[in-house]
């Protein structure tokens, strides 16, 4: 996994490359020259792996430190923590494992920091499936999954530019289930 476009590199033996050059579905499998140009640009990026996770957003995100998460994590919650509770909801930090990809490495994990909301109103209507709706149907989408009756959010892919932009997005739907 690299980071940049879908691609396959073959590397082998002179004779059996010659096999494969010579079957007709190579035509159907071959790449493009956009796509030969996307990995190109994303190997010359591997030619200095420390400054990989600055150039790379898949590598900034997938190298992140639990400690940094909890950072995020520490700062946000407070923030929506005061809405949340005239909603009745709770929301609390809960470490995750983040999935990290379903194609090269589909089953393989990282632990991450998440939000977690969780909640009903006296009546029993649950408060945290329709902030899930509403978030899902925002102008700029949340997306979190429920696990054990709580909504989780996993902040491994939340990056410092856009948590402002989480945050009035949640502010926003939280106003929006007041009503």
């Amino acid at each position: 996994m690299l980071g940049g476009p879908q691609a396959g590199i073959l590397v082998g033996r002179k004779d059996l490359i010659q096999k494969i050059k010579k079957n007709p579905l190579k035509r159907v499998l071959r790449v493009g020259k956009i796509t030969l140009a996307g990995l190109e640009a994303v190997l010359q990026m591997y030619r200095d792996p420390a400054k990989l996770p600055e150039k790379l957003t898949v590598m900034q995100l997938l190298t992140r430190s639990q400690d940094a998460m909890q950072a995020q994590a520490d700062q946000l919650l407070p923030r929506l923590s005061e809405s949340l509770s005239s909603a009745s909801l709770k929301i609390k930090t809960l470490p995750v494992l983040s999935q990290i990809g379903s194609g090269s490495l589909p089953i393989e994990r990282l632990p991450s920091v998440a939000l977690a909301i969780e909640g009903v109103d006296k009546l029993g209507e649950k408060h945290v499936v329709r902030l899930e709706r509403l978030l899902r149907s925002s102008d700029t989408p949340i997306i979190g999954r429920f696990q054990e009756k709580a909504l989780i959010f996993d902040l491994r892919c939340l990056q410092a530019r856009k948590e402002e932009v989480f945050v009035q997005t949640f502010l926003a739907a939280l106003a929006r289930l007041a009503k």
